[in-house]
């Protein structure tokens, strides 16, 4: 019977996760968090510092049940007939030219993105955005990209001093933004009331697919977990990344590849120099970035096209189907 493993997560993070389950790396020095970990068996031999590793493999103890029972998991996926990851060619072609180098022999089936967001970008110049109307009505007296959108997401939190220097650095930028802020998030007082023209806080959850692909908004600042990326990149918009943990890493240093991404901070008790975020963000919404806009949106069309009828990610899930129905 065949067996496949789905991953939620890109290629290259699957590459990379296996990479480190299999060769069972430690490090040189036990406190040494900076110390480079190189992984000449994926395509480009990434390397990142030990601290930006999947946690999970840095709580591996020899030995140990739980250890080692999750370390076969991952032995066995490489067993598998085929992986299959939320992913497309474009943003990653040289996971997809050959299987996982010196991995695994099989098949790597690209299905994604899985979004919502996919197939909007090349509407964009004059779609209107659908929801909530007040969210809408506020972009739309901003020009074409020039809003920045601000999220990390309903799991990561910033600390008060994060939080301080985030908005910050949104109100020395002087540019037009919309914050989604978790409820728990503490939002300097008075920073709304003096943002307020060019500035929206919204607390909670947000309509992220629907500000995305607003025709205001031009970047994103993320933490980089994979589906707010993909909503991003098929919704054409860039990046500005602060990786904070699990594979955020290294989507941070797959979106920088691929010319969609500038970093601005990173690590998850990192708190930024504000002047240095405002400058960064500044710089790319007032076309100091004009580049990374353009492969953005150029690849937001390209995920249009793999999802579209006889594009890479729809040749790969009809291949799947044939593939099991033999």
């Amino acid at each position: 019977m065949p067996n496949v493993t789905f991953s939620c997560a890109g290629a290259n993070y699957v590459a990379m996760s296996h990479s480190l389950w299999r060769r069972l790396l430690s490090r040189r020095l036990p406190d040494d968090d900076d110390e480079a970990v190189t992984f000449p068996d994926v395509p480009g031999s990434p390397s990142f510092p030990w601290s930006h590793l999947s946690g999970l493999f840095r709580q591996y103890v020899a030995g140990d049940e739980v250890s080692e029972k999750i370390r076969q998991i991952f032995l066995w996926n490489l067993e598998s007939s085929c992986f299959v990851a939320n992913t497309f060619t474009a943003i990653e072609p040289a996971y997809m030219e050959r299987p996982l180098p010196d991995l695994m022999e099989n098949k790597v089936f690209a299905v994604g993105p899985l979004s919502e967001a996919v197939g909007q970008c090349a509407d964009r110049g004059g779609k209107p955005a659908v929801a909530p109307a007040s969210t809408a009505a506020w972009l739309n007296a901003f020009g074409d990209s020039s809003v920045l959108y601000v999220s990390f997401g309903s799991q990561q939190a910033l600390s008060p001093e994060q939080a301080a220097s985030l908005a910050d650095a949104l109100a020395r930028s002087a540019v037009p933004f919309v914050w989604e802020a978790r409820s728990d998030t503490a939002v300097p007082e008075g920073f709304e009331a003096a943002t307020a023209p060019r500035g929206m806080v919204i607390r909670g959850w947000a309509p992220q697919v629907e500000i995305l692909r607003h025709r205001a908004v031009g970047w994103f600042l993320t933490h980089c977990g994979w589906n707010l990326a993909l909503e991003a990149v098929a919704s054409g918009v860039a990046m500005l990344t602060w990786p904070m943990s699990a594979d955020q890493f290294t989507n941070a240093w797959l979106l920088a590849e691929t010319g969609v991404a500038v970093p601005v901070a990173e690590g998850a008790d990192a708190v930024p120099d504000a002047e240095q975020m405002a400058s960064a963000i500044a710089s790319a919404i007032g076309k100091g970035e004009t580049s990374v806009r353009e492969r953005a949106v150029e690849l937001g069309r390209s995920t249009a096209a793999a999802a579209a009828q006889g594009g890479s990610s729809y040749r790969d899930l009809e291949e799947l189907v044939h593939t099991l129905a033999q």
